[in-house]
């Protein structure tokens, strides 16, 4: 009997056990590793996130009103047309008549002048403001083809300012790239030639001018300077014969201007 009482004492401390070992989990295993469990990650912050946005949309430029030229050279156009058709007017104010167009209209048809002489309006001095050209192509000295310029015009200021005038015996023709090569002829023994072009201020500059005059032993004397002035004592005198003066005005090279005809030209 006391067998059976103490065989039962150590069953229900057996079962004790295992019970309370149910609740409380596993005894932990002597031999096993320490391990830390993985650290939980953060949730992700969105405000550390480089977002990109959209690009904002530039704002469209304002269109640039494109300049008529044609319509603020228009005057100088009208009145040269004028002159052409009904003859040069002695009595009348002239503001932008061309000596050149004035000259040959004493000579010339009026049919013929309209279709031969034009006009061309283009930057040559590199200010983005178009100078106005007129001027007709021919062949006077029987070397070909040059166009001849009878009057260059800008537009300065809010003016128009006359800044060269051709006519036959002060010649101007076109050589391209803003250049001008000028003749022009005071008598026998004067004759003057040179390279010129309009500046940024729209005045005219030399990269040379030459000159001849009679000396006072009557002889011709060359000269040579880069100021356009007509003055022996502001030029310095060449030492070459004729024939090596000349042939400075002959290796000149030319363009070839495209004139729109006056005839072609409506009035504004």
């Amino acid at each position: 009997m006391k067998k059976m009482n103490r065989l039962a004492g150590i069953m229900a401390a057996v079962l004790t056990m295992s019970l309370l070992t149910g609740c409380f989990g596993q005894e932990a295993d002597p031999f096993a590793q320490n391990v830390e469990p993985d650290p939980v990650k953060p949730a992700v912050d969105v405000t550390d996130v480089n977002v990109e946005e959209p690009d904002e949309k530039e704002p469209e430029p304002e269109p640039v009103e494109e300049i008529d030229y044609e319509k603020i050279y228009a005057p100088i156009i009208e009145e040269n047309i004028e002159t052409i058709e009904y003859g040069y007017n002695m009595d009348a104010e002239h503001k932008y008549l061309s000596n050149g167009i004035a000259e040959k209209v004493a000579y010339s048809d009026k049919d013929t002048l309209m279709k031969q002489i034009g006009y061309v309006i283009m930057d040559i001095n590199g200010d983005d403001v178009p100078e106005f050209l007129m001027g007709e192509t021919a062949n006077y000295d029987e070397k070909g083809d040059k166009s001849y310029i009878l009057g260059v015009y800008t537009y300065k200021d809010g003016e128009l300012v006359c800044v060269i005038d051709g006519w036959a015996r002060s010649s101007n023709i076109w050589m391209g790239n803003g250049k001008i090569y000028y003749y022009g002829s005071n008598g026998v023994y004067s004759s003057l030639f040179g390279q010129k072009y309009l500046d940024s201020n729209c005045e005219i500059k030399w990269d040379d001018f030459y000159f001849s005059d009679e000396k006072a032993d009557g002889s011709i004397g060359f000269y040579h300077n880069k100021t356009g002035v007509y003055d022996v004592d502001a030029a310095e005198e060449l030492d070459m014969e004729e024939d090596a003066f000349w042939d400075l005005y002959n290796d000149a090279k030319y363009e070839i201007l495209k004139w729109k005809p006056f005839a072609e030209y409506k009035k504004q």
